[in-house]
């Protein structure tokens, strides 16, 4: 009985690893978070148990001075206030420091450039009343004379901030860009990367993929590219610049078994569909899942035999489809595939518009997708009488069968012959 109690307490004691690569204690930046803006234009986001001063608050309880680490919220985010406030905290950084920038909000693109949406934008002028990546990098690389880079943006297209960790590795300082979204995607409404990446800098078992004990900054890149692309179907950015892929950001507070199931994703019910969900936890019976709802985790144990693979169905390079954007449908061909996401072309539209989209946004050839409260779900065709569909929806059960008019439908090329 004694080994056994000295196991268990071996299995639930959190180790301690000595060494740690990024010092909180010589850290400075900027969080900022805009869920609301001065002038129409852009949709506000709920503030409820938002993220962004959640992480602030997750970099001082690990180390981070309160006095070097600036917090600007919503109506405090003009442009003005968050170059001067980017601008000091730079000129303040001291030599051999680390400089974490992390911006949430709207991402705007207007003449082939990106933009933040500071609180004071217009967005039909993000050109001149917008604050740019430019704007960001051409203060980093002048004023900011310690040695590392973070930057982590939360925004449609925060990707670009790729061209900001360029500009500043070429100055001789080492960069990384962690971003919600690629350069030429939106981002989804949701706080999925930032609470993925507030867990890694917490220490949460999981993201110590290895189980060696420590949190690097490629197992945090990989934690939120999972958690981009399975609950929120989007490609996520990230680069390192002059930085090891093995840089420390935390230490695990617990050792994560991430055998069996553990770890991966899958799709479980919860209010009568079948969601994303996170395997945390399992029984020869039973699964432990976590679902994220916009800034709100919840775990369910459900039997295994209610737990669904989930994975990205992709279409070869080459086919031609409709995609959907905006509301609306575009024709449009696939030029790479990658990770269960296509690389495609808008036909009639310049190589700007290309996107990375998952089947979510397409028509599969022999399928169809059906339109249900705003949204677009896969689907098939089980029978037709007059104008008149009766569908069934990819993945749910037959008690989600419907009759739908075509004005609910986009039928895929094959599946119309």
């Amino acid at each position: 009985m004694r080994l056994i109690s000295i196991l268990l307490l071996f299995c639930v004691t959190p180790f301690v690893v000595q060494a740690e690569d990024w010092d909180p204690a010589n850290t400075s930046g900027l969080i900022v978070g805009v869920l609301e803006w001065q002038k129409p234009g852009l949709d506000p986001f709920s503030n409820v148990h938002r993220k962004d001063r959640e992480l602030f608050d997750v970099f001082t309880k690990r180390g981070v001075k309160s006095d070097r680490l600036g917090l600007i919220l919503d109506g405090q985010g003009t442009r003005a206030r968050i170059l001067e406030e980017l601008r000091n905290r730079a000129k303040s950084a001291t030599a051999g420091s680390t400089f974490i920038f992390y911006y949430a909000g709207h991402g705007l693109q207007e003449g082939g450039k990106t933009f933040l949406a500071n609180y004071d934008i217009d967005a039909d002028d993000a050109a001149s009343t917008g604050l740019s990546v430019e704007d960001l990098s051409a203060i980093l690389v002048r004023d900011f004379k310690g040695s590392t880079v973070l930057l982590m943006g939360d925004f449609c297209y925060s990707g670009a901030l790729k061209l900001a960790a360029e500009k500043i590795s070429k100055s001789g300082k080492r960069a990384v860009y962690l971003t919600s979204s690629s350069a030429s995607n939106e981002s989804t409404g949701n706080w999925t990367f930032s609470q993925t990446v507030i867990d890694c800098f917490s220490g949460y078992g999981l993201c110590d993929v290895n189980s060696n004990g420590k949190i690097t900054v490629q197992e945090m890149s990989a934690e939120v590219s999972s958690a981009m692309i399975n609950r929120e179907k989007q490609l996520f950015g990230y680069g390192l610049y002059n930085v090891d892929p093995g840089w420390t950001i935390a230490l695990a507070s617990t050792r994560a078994d991430r055998q069996g199931l553990i770890g991966s994703y899958a799709l479980a019910p919860y209010d009568k569909r079948l969601q994303p969900a996170r395997v945390i936890g399992e029984s020869s019976s039973n699964l432990v899942v976590e679902f994220y709802f916009y800034s709100d985790k919840k775990s369910l144990t459900l039997p295994r035999n209610q737990i669904k693979p989930l994975a990205l169905k992709t279409l070869p390079v080459g086919t031609r489809t409709n995609v959907s954007w905006g509301g609306k449908w575009y024709p449009a061909k696939i030029l790479r595939v990658r990770e269960g996401f296509h690389l495609i072309t808008y036909e009639g539209y310049d190589s700007s518009w290309d996107e990375w989209v998952t089947m979510d946004r397409m028509v599969d050839p022999n399928g169809v997708m059906i339109e249900w409260k705003g949204k677009w779900y896969p689907g098939q065709i089980k029978k037709k009488e007059n104008q008149r569909y009766l569908v069934s929806y990819d993945g749910y059960g037959s008690e989600w069968d419907e009759w739908v008019g075509s004005n609910r439908l986009q039928i895929g090329a094959n599946h119309a012959k």
